[in-house]
């Protein structure tokens, strides 16, 4: 039975529960109740898999976080369901002249790319976008983000997976009126799932439902007399 755990370690489909993530390891996502949620932020290297419907905020929950891993180095875009607004990155920390922005025809070379971006130590974070990942892809992507000291964000839309990714970190969004509903189901060095929900009124006021006000007057009935 050892020898079968050790293998399965040595192809990084299985992490230790009881080892703690240290903080040094992580990027603070800018949200310190998501941060305390993920054991410090998101992990600074490995593969970070989000499952989330499409422009409901994902970009905007990650830029900070994009912006503190930079360093100089490049942030690649591949196959985002959308083009990116140059002045929103500009406006948020991210230069220009750092910023990849790829569309591979095909997945297979959607995930060369990702692959070839995450090792070669020239970018900070890989963003891609792909319906469907297989075990030992993702194994390679976790390889190579580690190789590369970078940050590797997998988004997709399935609801429901057939198999577990080797991945450093599992996630899923879902829309809520002041922000984001995040599930944690997957943490790498940690046991417990979690959920929570993340207000993000005051970064984006005018991009969330306000919530009720609680001291209204109640609506005015009419006082017209009833005739006989």
């Amino acid at each position: 039975m050892s020898n079968v755990i050790e293998l399965l370690q040595q192809q990084h489909l299985l992490w230790p529960g009881s080892q703690q993530q240290s903080s040094a390891s992580t990027i603070s996502s800018g949200y310190p109740e998501l941060d305390k949620q993920l054991g410090g932020g998101f992990p600074a290297r490995g593969v970070t898999e989000i499952c989330t419907p499409t422009a409901i905020g994902e970009l905007r929950l990650l830029t900070p976080c994009l912006h503190k891993a930079g360093h100089k180095r490049l942030t690649a875009f591949i196959n985002p369901p959308g083009y990116l607004n140059s002045d929103y990155l500009q406006a948020h920390g991210l230069d220009l002249d750092n910023v990849l922005f790829m569309r591979p025809r095909k997945e297979t070379q959607a995930l060369w790319a990702a692959e070839q971006c995450l090792k070669s130590g020239c970018c900070s974070s890989v963003l891609l976008w792909s319906p469907t990942l297989e075990i030992h892809q993702a194994k390679r992507l976790q390889v190579a983000s580690e190789a590369g000291n970078a940050l590797h964000f997998y988004f997709h839309t399935r609801k429901t997976h057939s198999l577990t990714l080797p991945v450093s970190l599992t996630l899923t969004f879902t829309p809520e009126k002041q922000g984001l509903h995040i599930s944690i189901a997957k943490r790498k060095g940690g046991w417990i799932q979690s959920e929570l929900m993340l207000d993000m009124s005051r970064q984006w006021p005018g991009l969330t439902i306000p919530s009720p006000c609680h001291n209204h007057r109640p609506p005015v009935q009419s006082s017209r007399r009833r005739e006989a």
